[in-house]
């Protein structure tokens, strides 16, 4: 896998066991999607994003720019599954996140209805 972001960094994910941790990669897709969603690149910041719920599911905040994108890209029933699944398995230990998770859910669902 590799992926090219804003003509300035190479990823290759060969790389990574040498120099990153799981925990590093995981944060560094999750903060390249945020990015990427920010600069309204939607299919790059789903797609890295989605390589960090594949790491960790359960990590907080790690579905939020995945279904953002979504939204923004039009399929805001595929943002609605995302955050379902956030409601599930994001941070069960964490209220505070179930509940911000919990609201993003019930706004993108009423924006659907």
């Amino acid at each position: 896998y590799k992926w090219k972001a804003m003509a300035v960094f190479e990823y290759d994910s060969n790389d990574c066991p040498r120099n990153f941790t799981a925990a590093q990669q995981r944060r560094m897709f999750m903060g390249m999607s945020r990015c990427l969603y920010h600069k309204e690149d939607y299919d790059g910041s789903i797609q890295l994003g989605e390589e960090a719920i594949q790491m960790n599911r359960h990590f907080p905040q790690v579905h939020k720019y995945v279904a953002l994108s979504q939204k923004a890209n039009g399929d805001k029933e595929a943002a609605v599954q995302t955050m379902a699944r956030a409601v599930h398995y994001e941070t069960p230990w964490d209220d505070a996140n179930k509940k911000n998770v919990l609201d993003i859910y019930e706004n993108m669902k009423n924006d659907i209805e």
